[in-house]
């Protein structure tokens, strides 16, 4: 189940990104397929959740608390993890994520410029 996504889908790319805040994880529409772009889904609490928690790394290695918002930047995806108080990065060429800035109080919206 999916609940709270915020999408995107910058003009020239081929797909949809969904960040999705209660399974802690951004997911890659394509061509009609749902695909884990990003976060571990894998490990879940006793209710069923996927387990939260704040991790760089590979994209499917990192840990997120609530993905929230989405804005393209260079190659790749800005994302607001409002339960960690940062944005991250998910580099698509790379397919990782890092840190781009931390200590903030719960970030939701995005957006970034060409700058």
């Amino acid at each position: 189940m999916r609940r709270s996504p915020a999408l995107l889908r910058p003009r020239a790319w081929p797909s949809l990104y969904v960040a999705d805040s209660y399974n802690r994880a951004v997911w890659r529409i394509s061509e009609g397929k749902t695909e884990l772009a990003a976060g571990r889904t894998d490990v879940k609490d006793l209710s069923g959740r996927p387990v939260g928690g704040y991790k760089d790394g590979t994209a499917l290695e990192a840990v997120f608390e609530e993905p929230w918002g989405l804005a393209p930047y260079r190659d790749g995806l800005l994302i607001t993890d409002s339960g960690n108080g940062a944005v991250r990065y998910l580099d698509l060429a790379e397919g990782r994520v890092y840190t781009a800035i931390s200590g903030l109080d719960m970030p939701t919206g995005i957006a970034a410029g060409e700058d």
